[in-house]
């Protein structure tokens, strides 16, 4: 899953909140079949930077990466050094 989280940029709630948030979600998914393998969030929002987000190769670059590693391509956990 790739998201955009600006509440962190804004200060409503921190990285740790959120992370705490992700295995609760993670079980509500499962309970209908979806298996995330991970989550990825961008804590940007525009007024920011002058470049929004969404424009950012760097989030779905590592995204991608991750999947690449899950298929076999190479080791999953190189992804989470990233």
């Amino acid at each position: 899953m790739i998201t955009n989280q600006a509440g962190i940029g804004r200060g409503f709630i921190d990285q740790t909140t959120l992370e705490g948030i992700h295995p609760g979600m993670k079980g509500l998914l499962a309970i209908v079949g979806v298996c995330l393998t991970g989550i990825y969030f961008s804590s940007h929002f525009r007024e920011e930077s002058c470049r929004p987000p969404e424009l950012k190769p760097g989030l779905l670059e590592k995204t991608a990466y991750f999947i690449h590693c899950l298929l076999g391509q190479g080791e999953a956990k190189e992804a989470e050094n990233l």
